[in-house]
């Protein structure tokens, strides 16, 4: 199922709390697109897909992790900021979809007590469709594992779609007005 369109929107706002367990390797999660996964010959490719969440293992310690892929089958992984096992963390993501071809998303991570962690923007991934067909949760390594909750994915409509709902809204008000005062 399409999880977003371009047609129908052009940002997607993902959030969830998520809490690493005993992370060695990578624990995150993906939004992307199915087709681009498929051909890969794996089931997941960081490159088309906006890629967060743990890293860490041995003496490194845990860490938030993001992959900017450059839309040609690459890309660059990052770490931005120590975390500590066990502790929840807020992930809000919005999604950029300008595709096909290279889309951007940004990432912005909240501590248990709404403190600012991390955050990363403009990063990249991309699709060969206008759309977002696959959300996953990939758990890489030894041991790794997450707990996550409260996972919300929403539309953010286009600010023209609000001035339109606004402008509707207004309409509505004075039409009433009027219906009033004749009454």
């Amino acid at each position: 199922a399409t999880v977003a369109s371009i047609d129908a929107v052009s940002t997607v706002a993902f959030s969830v709390d998520a809490r690493p367990i005993d992370i060695n390797g990578t624990t995150a999660f993906y939004l992307g697109s199915s087709k681009l996964i498929q051909d890969s010959g794996s089931h997941f490719s960081e490159d088309t897909a906006a890629y967060f969440g743990f890293t860490g293992g041995g003496t490194t310690g845990t860490r938030l992790y993001a992959w900017d892929g450059n839309g040609s089958g690459g890309g660059t992984g990052m770490t931005f900021a120590d975390v500590a096992d066990g502790d929840w963390y807020h992930f809000d993501v919005h999604v950029h979809l300008t595709g096909p071809g290279r889309n951007t998303w940004d990432v912005t991570v909240y501590d248990e007590g709404g403190a600012l962690v991390g955050s990363l923007a403009g990063l990249g991934f991309r699709t060969d469709y206008v759309d977002i067909t696959r959300l996953g949760l990939l758990c890489n390594g030894g041991g790794s594992g997450m707990y996550f909750d409260n996972l919300v994915l929403a539309d953010v409509p286009e600010p023209t779609s609000l001035a339109l709902f606004g402008l509707g809204g207004a309409v509505a008000v004075i039409a009433a007005l009027r219906r009033r005062r004749r009454a």
